[in-house]
């Protein structure tokens, strides 16, 4: 890491480290809260930023089943912040891998391991949203066990899953920053810590999630999976912190379509101590992710009625599987739905062949067992 890519308003100190000739240099973040003052050409946005995501929750709040925004919302978290780590995945293949998990869970092969990560990844969020339904703390303990749901069973397994990181790291490539040494990361969890606890009141809850994000990043308290794991945090810090019913709000597609940006201005804020262009960037996502998170919530609503529309001659049956398709996952199994309605398995497969017939559901190629999906469903839900 060179020292001069750093400026005197830095927001931490580089500390020397014994790795190479010559000297290298690791980052250890100050102590938060830092000694910064939200600009007044940021408050309007800010304030924009707040109504919506209360126009978001009061969507969610709005619906039959917060499933039917939830669960799309947090998969597209999934695959969006697996895809700026460089691991990709369909919607359609995640959602198939959920359904087939367990018969190849063994297998190593790199696409298979790539869909492995993206769905720890929305584990790890369902276990976050149980978390803070209970009120627990955001505290190390925490981190731990989301770290160790991320990393099962995937590339970097191998790497202490679950443990706080006993040896240097770096970020990017040519080591253009690199995170605290081993021997500062639990004093900066303890300070992280702190702040996550503590009520801060004249600061704005979304302006204190997304400081919190930089220092988690900025530690970088495991050997992978630490842009994850913040993204993970940045959903459930600011759905307690600004009082919503679930966490419908999820910053990492914006992350990613804005990459360059993201990594550059959480750099900016090492050397610079540049608070200004971080926060502006992550307040005009959370005012963009709302916005789009409220169209795809109306649009699946209006999806649903449609299709209890189409089925209203028909039996009960057939309602219970739309709103499985809606609550649950887009693609269903001839045996979900026999489970699912406690009937036989040709009542089952032949009232799947009645939504097919209204088009509701198609048959997916190549699938065992016989899968059907909703493409419209799943292009709402899950494609941009």
């Amino acid at each position: 890491m060179l020292l001069e890519h750093f400026g005197e308003f830095k927001a931490g100190l580089p500390v020397p480290i014994d790795l190479s000739e010559p000297q290298d240099w690791a980052f250890v973040p100050g102590p938060l809260p830092p000694s910064w003052s939200i600009p007044d050409r940021l408050w309007r946005l800010i304030a924009e930023a707040r109504q919506k995501v209360g126009d978001l929750n009061g969507s969610g709040n709005r619906l039959t089943n917060a499933r039917l925004l939830l669960r799309p919302l947090q998969r597209r978290e999934a695959l969006r912040s697996s895809s700026l780590e460089g691991t990709y995945a369909t919607p359609k293949e995640l959602l198939l891998f959920e359904k087939s998990r367990k018969e190849i869970e063994g297998n190593e092969t790199s696409q298979e391991n790539q869909w492995r990560e993206v769905h720890n990844y929305y584990a790890a969020l369902k276990h976050g949203q149980q978390h803070i339904m209970h009120g627990k703390p955001f505290d190390l303990d925490f981190f731990c066990t989301l770290h160790g749901i991320l990393m099962k069973g995937v590339r970097g397994h191998e790497k202490n899953p679950g443990q706080v990181r006993t040896s240097q790291v770096h970020i990017r490539g040519e080591r253009r920053f690199t995170p605290a040494p081993p021997s500062e990361i639990l004093s900066c969890i303890d300070n992280l810590e702190a702040y996550l606890a503590a009520d801060h009141g004249d600061v704005d809850p979304l302006v204190r999630a997304f400081i919190s994000h930089y220092q988690f990043e900025a530690i970088h308290p495991f050997s992978d999976g630490n842009g994850r794991i913040g993204r993970v945090l940045l959903s459930l810090v600011i759905s307690r912190w600004l009082g919503l019913s679930k966490p419908w709000l999820y910053l990492s597609e914006y992350f990613d379509n804005h990459r360059s940006d993201y990594m550059n201005r959480l750099f900016r804020v090492s050397t610079h101590g540049d608070w200004d262009e971080w926060i502006e960037l992550c307040i005009l996502g959370t005012i963009e992710q709302a916005e789009s998170s409220i169209a795809r919530c109306n649009a699946l609503e209006l999806l649903r009625l449609r299709y209890h529309e189409r089925v209203s001659k028909g039996s009960a049956r057939l309602h219970t599987i739309v709103d499985m398709l809606f609550s649950s996952s887009p693609l269903i199994s001839i045996g979900e739905a026999q489970k699912a309605l406690g009937t036989s398995y040709p009542t089952a497969r032949d009232d799947l062949l009645r939504l097919q017939d209204v088009g509701i559901v198609e048959l997916i190629d190549g699938v065992y067992p016989k899968m059907f999906g909703s493409e419209e469903l799943l292009k709402i839900a899950y494609i941009d």
